[in-house]
C-alpha cells in the first residue's frame, strides 16, 4: 500500500527514472524482512534495494545513466528519514544533508 500510494502521488508525465525509483525505493524490505531480525529486520532494506534495483534494470536493459538515476533513488530514500519529527531535525540541516 506504501508504494502504490507513492506512485499515485507522482506527478503524470513525471520521468521514466523517478517512475521506476518510485516502485523500486523499498524492494528489499520483503527480502529484509524475511531474515527474521526482529524490529530491525528493515534495518539493511536499502543496500538490499540498491542491489536488486540494478538487477532489474540489467535485466530490463536501462542504459547505464538510466540505471544509476534510478539505483540513486533507491540508495537515498531514506536520507532525510526523520525530518519534521522531534529528532532535531530542521530545514537547514536538511539543505546541508543535501550538499553531502
Amino acid at each position: 500500500m506504501h508504494t502504490l500510494g507513492l506512485l499515485e502521488q507522482l506527478e503524470p508525465g513525471c520521468s521514466l527514472t523517478l517512475a521506476w525509483g518510485a516502485l523500486l525505493h523499498d524492494v528489499g524490505k520483503p527480502p529484509d524482512v524475511s531474515t527474521g531480525a526482529g524490529s530491525d529486520s528493515i534495518r539493511w532494506h536499502v543496500e538490499m534495494g540498491v542491489a536488486m534495483a540494478a538487477e532489474i534494470c540489467r535485466r530490463f536493459r536501462f542504459s547505464n545513466d538510466e540505471t544509476r538515476q534510478i539505483v540513486a533513488l533507491v540508495e537515498n530514500h531514506m536520507r532525510f528519514y526523520g525530518y519534521g519529527t522531534d529528532e532535531g531535525f530542521d530545514s537547514e540541516a536538511v539543505l546541508q544533508a543535501g550538499r553531502i
